[in-house]
């Protein structure tokens, strides 16, 4: 277990204090990487050590993504709009 773990298991008070240095730090990345003044691919990999609701949303994407939906295409199917005189029909 890391030093700060310990003291933050020891010290409530210092938990709740380490828990807001990191919500700002990751702020200031994530807004840093924002106006590109820092490498926003550094940032997105390691943002999970600062914001745990971005670790939760991470994992949730990647079971998204490792969900089998058999690999097929999907064809999608888009009834027609009728035309109106803000938006005139499409020419061939």
């Amino acid at each position: 277990m890391r030093t700060v773990n310990k003291w933050c298991h020891r010290y409530p008070l210092f938990d709740e204090w380490y828990e807001s240095a990191m919500d700002i730090m990751g702020n200031r990345r994530e807004k840093l990487a924002l106006h590109h003044e820092i490498d926003v691919s550094i940032v997105m990999r390691t943002m999970h050590l600062y914001d745990p609701g971005y670790k939760k949303s991470l994992q949730w994407m990647e079971t998204i993504k490792n969900q089998d939906n058999g690999n097929k295409q999907q064809i999608v199917i888009i009834d027609k709009y009728p035309s109106s005189d803000l938006v005139p029909p499409l020419k061939d």
